[in-house]
């Protein structure tokens, strides 16, 4: 008769625990992370705003309604941080920043973002 049970029941359970302890840790840091990149995702979305009605307004006035924002949603951002492009037909807007996140006090990464938009008028 074959045996089917190849596995002692003891290291079945340690990989089952290593599992479910990875995935914790992966859904800990998920949640820790998600502000960040909702962050950024409505700073994308504020600078698609302010390109579209980018031609009402001078590059000064845009780099300051950016820098409000980036405050309010706890980004620092310079007037160094902040580029603009535009032409008769077309604005473009980029900034980007960095993120220092230390995971669980073993290892910390920094993560860049850099919100881009491009917009033609017509």
């Amino acid at each position: 008769m074959e045996d089917f049970n190849r596995h002692s029941p003891g290291k079945l359970r340690i990989g089952l625990l290593l599992f479910l302890t990875l995935l914790a840790g992966g859904v800990y840091l998920g949640f820790q992370l998600f502000p960040y990149w909702m962050d950024a995702y409505d700073m994308k979305n504020f600078l698609a705003e302010k390109a579209r009605t980018g031609q009402l307004a001078t590059d000064e006035v845009i780099r300051r309604s950016i820098i409000a924002k980036a405050h309010e949603l706890g980004i620092e951002l310079t007037d160094r941080d902040i580029e603009i492009h535009r032409s008769s037909m077309d604005m473009s807007i980029s900034t980007a920043w960095d993120l220092d996140y230390n995971f669980f006090g073993l290892y910390a990464h920094t993560f860049t973002f850099t919100p881009q938009v491009d917009v033609k008028y017509q």
